[in-house]
């Protein structure tokens, strides 16, 4: 458990290099009552930075984006969202990461559920599902009355 909710939105923060991507599910999360978007970050420096001062209940973050990877172990040292991943984990700087990405690869799906990821879902097919996961999360957030998230 990392905190108690004190507000009434799943405050969320979106950390992808593509401004399309971040215009997409902006406008897909902001037709969902009771979810607030605190930020927005296209790399890996910005994403850390701005996370520490949102303090989001949930990120949504892009393994390939630019910033520093010289620690991520796996298939591609160049994903610095994987890198990010595990200082968010680590420092437990969100409660519930949701990795977003076009390389749905068996490697990176284990490395990213190793160091702590809660959701994994491929851009390119799995939108819904993402939607879904983030009405679970706002349900929960608004009917539960303990404030516990997640």
């Amino acid at each position: 458990m990392y905190k108690k909710v004190k507000h009434k939105n799943l405050k969320i923060f979106l950390a992808n290099d593509s401004e399309i991507v971040l215009k997409k599910v902006s406008e897909l999360l902001n037709t969902i009552e009771g979810v607030k978007i605190v930020g927005q970050a296209k790399n890996s420096h910005d994403t850390l930075q701005n996370v520490k001062k949102t303090r989001p209940d949930v990120i949504i973050l892009d393994i390939k984006m630019p910033g520093k990877s010289g620690s991520v172990k796996g298939p591609d040292p160049a994903a610095a969202g994987i890198e990010t991943l595990n200082i968010i984990k680590d420092e437990k700087l969100v409660p519930v990461v949701i990795m977003l990405t076009n390389y749905p690869y068996p490697e990176y799906f284990e490395r990213c559920r190793e160091l702590g990821a809660d959701y994994f879902f491929d851009k390119s097919k799995e939108f819904n599902q993402l939607i879904e996961t983030i009405q679970v999360l706002v349900k929960k957030v608004l009917t539960d009355d303990t404030g516990n998230f997640p």
